[in-house]
């Protein structure tokens, strides 16, 4: 792989990590596309496109209503395989279901 095509990998994960960190910060749980280039202050195109990619893979997902986006389940998905791995799961859990 060149180096230039292997920056450029790198910066589109850099760049996807950043738009679905967009939605962990303000009162509302959904975007737009306007709202997403507002905040990134990246172009229209290159905000569509990484969110058609995150969506193809279940990141995010589209209102088809309002054509706004919302985080997807598959978020849920690696948020529980990170959380079995984890050690504080590992020694916290069996305890925890004593309790229950």
């Amino acid at each position: 792989m060149a180096g230039g095509t292997r920056n450029s990998t790198t910066q589109a994960v850099h760049r996807a990590v950043h738009l679905l960190n967009c939605f962990t910060t303000g009162a509302t749980t959904s975007l737009s596309v306007a709202e997403l280039t507002a905040t990134t202050g990246w172009t229209q195109s290159s905000v569509s496109r990484l969110l058609s990619a995150l969506e193809a893979g279940g990141l995010v997902q589209q209102d088809r209503a309002t054509g706004r986006y919302v985080l997807g389940l598959q978020l849920v998905a690696l948020a529980g395989t990170a959380l079995a791995a984890s050690a504080l799961y590992s020694t916290g859990h069996p305890h925890l279901c004593l309790l229950y």
